[in-house]
């Protein structure tokens, strides 16, 4: 479900989820934009395996305004689909009377590719990100 934060739209992910990404170019930079909603988040306790390889420390970036940058390569060096596996410490809301909270991950306002070997660059927005939950 879409949640909003004032005029922004966002979507909540599992601790654990997959992004299956069409690769225009061989590697590049994969945003995840959370406007530093979910406090506190460090790149430790952020885990991602980009085609089956784990990243290194060096190939994860948080920026001062929330967004998370991977550094990603295809596993065959080609561009292609490739899927991108993200384990985030877990967030859990609060019980209610109608049961226990939801279990949560991270709050995506929106998901943005930069190709390194061309000037293309893509991003959805949380609406066209259904695939997160």
């Amino acid at each position: 479900a879409l949640e909003y934060l004032g005029e922004g739209v966002f979507r909540w992910t599992h601790p654990v989820f997959l992004l299956r990404v069409a690769l225009a170019a061989s590697k590049g930079v994969l945003t995840l934009e959370t406007r530093n909603l979910r406090r506190p988040i460090d790149l430790s306790d952020i885990a991602v395996v980009v085609g089956g390889r784990i990243l290194s420390s060096e190939d994860l970036e948080q920026d001062d305004i929330g967004n998370i940058k991977l550094n990603i390569q295809a596993a065959s060096g080609l561009a292609g689909e490739t899927d991108v596996v993200v384990i985030v410490r877990e967030l859990c809301e609060p019980s209610t009377k109608n049961g226990r909270g939801r279990r949560l991950g991270l709050p995506l306002f929106s998901v943005g590719f930069a190709c390194d070997d061309t000037n293309r660059e893509a991003v959805l927005g949380a609406d066209q990100t259904e695939a997160l939950r």
